[in-house]
């Protein structure tokens, strides 16, 4: 089954491959890159969520009936202050939709440490860019820099993916028609 996801990110599609894995259905993501026409680090969860939406908007537009019988996937991912007292913490914005029917979850997570969030979009246009700028990462996931290795961006983006799937229908011998 074909999984059209609205980004090249290699964390996106291996998470993406791992979360329907773990319901018994095997896809083949397919990268068609769309723009959130939002800041590069998303600051809100509004924010975030308006990037997901149009991302998963142009994703529909670009792919029409093509997408017909497989999901279409938008992960927006970016921070968010919950409360005065705390830092920002991260937050993706999670859009499935398969022939017409679409679900939307927002995962919030760990709180960030000042020391990166201090310097997006000043220094870096993203927590991201900043790892791999300051830390050599080969991947924009900023999360194992702060959690001694014990959280990975994919693994977050995995939850936050399979809280919307378990929304769907998907059984894996429906889906297989």
């Amino acid at each position: 089954m074909k999984a059209y996801v609205s980004s090249k990110s290699p964390v996106k599609h291996a998470a993406v491959e791992v979360s329907f894995a773990r319901i018994g259905i095997a896809v083949e993501t397919v990268a068609v890159p769309t723009q959130s026409d939002v800041n590069e680090q998303p600051l809100s969860i509004d924010e975030t969520y308006e990037g997901a939406l149009n991302r998963h908007r142009k994703l529909a537009e670009t792919l029409g009936d093509k997408a017909r019988g497989g999901y279409m996937i938008t992960v927006e991912s970016g921070i968010a202050t919950l409360r005065p007292e705390h830092n920002y913490f991260g937050v993706d914005v999670v859009v499935i939709e398969k022939d017409g029917e679409r679900r939307v979850g927002i995962d919030v997570d760990v709180e960030f440490p000042r020391s990166m969030t201090d310097r997006v979009p000043s220094e870096y246009a993203d927590v991201g860019e900043l790892v791999k700028a300051e830390y050599g990462a080969e991947t924009k996931d900023p999360y194992p820099y702060f959690t001694d290795g014990k959280l990975t961006r994919q693994a977050l983006i995995e939850h936050a993916l399979s809280n919307v799937l378990v929304q769907f229908d998907t059984e894996p011998e429906k889906s297989a028609k």
